[in-house]
């Protein structure tokens, strides 16, 4: 299918990524890479992934919705099952949204969920959002399992996102997709912050 062949092509660029920054003085702590139902079941993709691990980096598949977690095939819970045998993370997208649910976050024993946009987005002014939230870092926290919060855009979702016990956050207010020697420079900057 052509979406795992883009898929592939995007995995190959992510290695030449982790290379060059390497070779910067860059290592990068944590890679996580979306992967569709086709994707998941590919037999080499333990041994692709795997190659990203080569300088520590710790990799992860996020699975998206379009992969049923709450009574998955056996095919998908072997191929899960393989890729956290080779030390590969296995991580729930955009948890929260039409499809995402608790019994499909233990299935899978996920190891981090991310939490969708459409719940972090309206918590500066949502009393709901913020209940709805903290639930959701209470389950995780009981399950053993980390929360991101996806589509943190403004310093007051960075506040309640932190607040409410997120242990890590992703989006536009932290910074934006950017071509690699950008992000070369961002992080040459933030080390010379935390130094200075």
């Amino acid at each position: 299918p052509a979406r795992a062949r883009i898929e592939r092509l995007i995995l190959k660029h992510v290695a030449k990524a982790l290379d060059r920054l390497h070779a910067a003085g860059f290592p990068i702590p944590r890679v996580a890479m979306n992967v569709t139902y086709e994707r998941l079941l590919e037999p080499s993709l333990p041994d692709e992934l795997s190659t990203l691990t080569r300088y520590g980096t710790e990799v992860a598949v996020e699975l998206l919705e379009t992969i049923s977690l709450d009574s998955p095939e056996d095919q998908v819970m072997f191929a899960i099952d393989t890729l956290r045998e080779r030390g590969i993370g296995v991580e729930i997208d955009d948890f929260g949204s039409c499809r995402a649910s608790l019994l499909g976050l233990m299935s899978v024993n996920a190891s981090v969920l991310k939490v969708d946009r459409n719940i972090i987005g309206p918590l500066p002014h949502s009393d709901r959002h913020k209940t709805l939230l903290r639930s959701i870092v209470d389950i995780a926290a009981a399950l053993k399992i980390t929360v991101i919060a996806e589509g943190v855009e403004t310093d007051a979702h960075i506040a309640a996102s932190r607040e409410l016990g997120c242990d890590a956050l992703q989006g536009y207010g932290l910074a934006r997709p950017m071509p690699l020697q950008d992000l070369m420079v961002f992080l040459a900057e933030e080390r010379w912050r935390a130094v200075g």
